[in-house]
């Protein structure tokens, strides 16, 4: 049968209850006096408090707005990139006449213009269909014989009677006009709504302008 004496919490040996304390401050003092230091030290500690773990910062209405421009500025900077032009089409302002193929349909302008030329006395025809071609009607074209030019275009250009020469493949400046050719007796002239003009090939065609070219003696 085993002891009911207590035993030392230090060295293990049996002492009765009465004698413990005695046992305790005359064997142990030092001990005693550690644990109880090393006790007060542990209780005395401060506590580091946990940090907390901050919460992501919400987005707001100004930041998911300025992403959705972002990408609205990406998309159409990729179908600039596609197409080159405005609705769709492939073209744009500075596309020259002859790299351009129309259609009667998407266009933002249709104006027209009327051109007449007169050699030493003689009107001069202005053929039909110019510009058009199995497969291609340039901007600046004609559908009959009465001097009209239609100027057509799928994006915004600015055209000059120059271009229109250009697509009928006829020479024009100021010294020349089809195959006449000004010399010390002879002069090209160019008036527009009936006022002279210096312009020439330079000139810009606007709606209902109606240009006479005159080559004639001096």
């Amino acid at each position: 049968m085993g002891s009911s004496k207590p035993r030392c919490p230090h060295c293990g040996v049996y002492v009765k209850p009465e004698n413990l304390p005695n046992h305790l401050r005359n064997v142990h003092r030092d001990e005693a006096g550690a644990d109880r230091e090393a006790a007060n030290v542990r209780a005395s500690a401060p506590t580091r408090p946990r940090a907390a773990r901050s919460a992501p910062a919400p987005v707001g209405r100004g930041t998911w707005a300025a992403i959705g421009l972002v990408l609205l500025v990406i998309l159409a900077g990729g179908a600039v990139l596609r197409w080159g032009g405005v609705g769709g089409s492939p073209y744009n302002s500075t596309t020259p006449v002859t790299g351009m193929c129309i259609e009667h349909s998407s266009l933002v302008s249709h104006i027209h213009a009327h051109l007449n030329i007169t050699i030493l006395g003689n009107p001069q025809p202005i053929g039909a269909n110019i510009g058009i071609a199995p497969g291609c009607m340039r901007p600046l074209h004609t559908h009959d014989g009465s001097g009209w030019i239609h100027i057509e275009s799928p994006v915004p250009h600015v055209f000059t009677l120059g271009d229109f020469f250009t697509v009928w493949g006829q020479p024009f400046s100021s010294t020349e006009i089809l195959s006449y050719q000004s010399d010390s007796t002879h002069v090209v002239t160019m008036s527009v709504n009936g006022t002279p003009s210096q312009q020439f090939r330079a000139l810009t065609l606007t709606d209902q302008m109606y240009i006479d070219i005159q080559y004639t003696q001096v």
